[in-house]
């Protein structure tokens, strides 16, 4: 699609819930808010506001992230042929979401109406747990990549890198990773320039490509040499 091709905003639908991980919803989040700002500086009619998020949550209202911090979400409702982009986060609630039935056949009947599914980190878990990953390529954070395959050897993980794409399914490690993504996500979109525009603003050092690894050579440097060297 070209960066004017579309002509309506996309409506990005974040799924929180007690526990989630604030930086893999505030960081797109903020991504997205960037990209929208960057078509007004670059003049580029008729699209102003090319993303529209939303947090939607199972009850709505107040959810705690795991930082401590309150997110005020939608509740749950029959508006996801609406969404453009379902995002799921994780975060040290995962587990009791996955239990949580009501939210896991939300799940499995929006993410066939969305025009692609992304999860962050502990967020294929959730996926999984719907039974929506089966035989698909996904990344997870690296120090639950064991867990992920013992729980569900149908995924197809993709050890140590940044994020994938497996069709309409995305995934990335989680934490800044999330970011990364996003960022690819608006270049498919809207193309490189909106992209870098908005890598800019964010004053990153550069975009990183999904087949960097996770843990990378850098801070592993830092981390083992010595105070003066580092």
């Amino acid at each position: 699609m070209s960066a004017v091709g579309a002509l309506a905003s996309r409506t990005v639908g974040f799924l929180a819930y007690d526990g989630v991980q604030l930086l893999s919803i505030a960081g797109p989040s903020e991504v997205f808010g960037a990209a929208n700002r960057a078509f007004a500086e670059r003049g580029i009619p008729p699209l102003r506001q090319p993303y529209a998020p939303r947090i939607f949550s199972p009850e709505g209202g107040g959810v705690v992230s795991a930082s401590g911090l309150t997110l005020q979400t939608d509740p749950l409702d029959n508006e996801g042929a609406a969404l453009d982009t379902l995002v799921v986060p994780g975060g040290r609630g995962i587990r009791a979401i996955m239990a949580h039935a009501p939210t896991l056949d939300w799940l499995r009947a929006t993410a066939p109406k969305v025009r692609r599914v992304v999860s962050f980190g502990g967020g294929a878990f959730i996926l999984a747990r719907a039974g929506l990953m089966s035989d698909r390529r996904c990344v997870t954070h690296w120090r639950f990549e064991a867990d992920l395959v013992r729980e569900y050897p149908d995924v197809k993980l993709v050890g140590g890198e940044l994020f994938v794409r497996d069709g309409p399914f995305f995934s990335a490690a989680g934490g800044s990773a999330s970011v990364d993504l996003t960022l690819r996500l608006v270049e498919e979109d809207h193309g490189k320039p909106i992209a870098i525009h908005v890598a800019h603003m964010m004053v990153l050092s550069r975009v990183r490509p999904g087949e960097q690894p996770q843990l990378g050579a850098e801070l592993r440097a830092q981390l083992a040499a010595t105070p003066r060297i580092a």
